[in-house]
């Protein structure tokens, strides 16, 4: 590296920085409105060799060089599927189960970018979060039967994607399906929301309960 001059930068405490540049992410466009959702970022460098974890809003000290960020929000007390995995390039990939059910998402948000660190530079990228699942709100009636003999309800949705690009375009591919059970009132009337990454226009949406 350059040899350090006394125009270097220092950190926030005024002890001098150890690092050659000084990054601030800053995460807009986010629709979440619960004021203790979680953010998290990870910037990892493009040839995969650093990452850094680092908090929203919050300058840290980063080699130079060119790195991808990624940051996802969750609301307070969810968290995503066992099995899921974010690559690098910004696909979310769910896993399934032995009979291709998925598991409900929560509602979160996610965001993808690139960013150049110079060495010397304090600089600030604004990063825009974006709405990942979609929701589907379903509800309905049970008529024709004798309603005190029906403890619940199961609800099976096909032709669901497993996979989805940050930036929102759905991954089509091998259709999967996601269930839910649901508790049914008196006059009949139930109701579920699912969260999903999209659904997967190759092939066929049904509903069967």
């Amino acid at each position: 590296f350059p040899t350090r001059r006394s125009s270097d930068l220092v950190n926030p405490d005024h002890t001098e920085s150890i690092r050659p540049g000084m990054l601030t992410i800053n995460l807009t466009g986010s629709t979440i409105t619960d004021t203790s959702a979680i953010s998290t970022i990870t910037i990892t460098s493009i040839d995969g060799k650093r990452a850094y974890r680092v908090n929203p809003f919050q300058s840290f000290d980063v080699d130079e060089g060119q790195y991808t960020v990624i940051a996802q929000k969750l609301p307070a007390g969810t968290t995503l599927p066992a099995g899921t995995t974010i690559s690098q390039a910004g696909v979310i990939s769910l896993s399934t189960s032995s009979n291709d059910n998925l598991l409900s998402l929560p509602d979160f948000e996610m965001g993808i970018d690139t960013v150049n660190v110079v060495y010397n530079t304090s600089s600030t990228h604004n990063l825009l979060m974006r709405q990942i699942t979609r929701k589907l709100h379903v509800k309905s009636t049970l008529t024709g039967v004798d309603l005190s003999k029906v403890e619940s309800v199961i609800m099976t949705i096909t032709g669901i994607a497993s996979q989805k690009q940050i930036d929102g375009k759905v991954i089509n591919g091998k259709s999967h399906k996601i269930s839910s059970i649901m508790d049914i009132s008196k006059d009949g009337v139930f109701e579920t929301d699912f969260h999903i990454l999209g659904t997967d226009s190759s092939t066929v949406q049904n509903i069967i309960i």
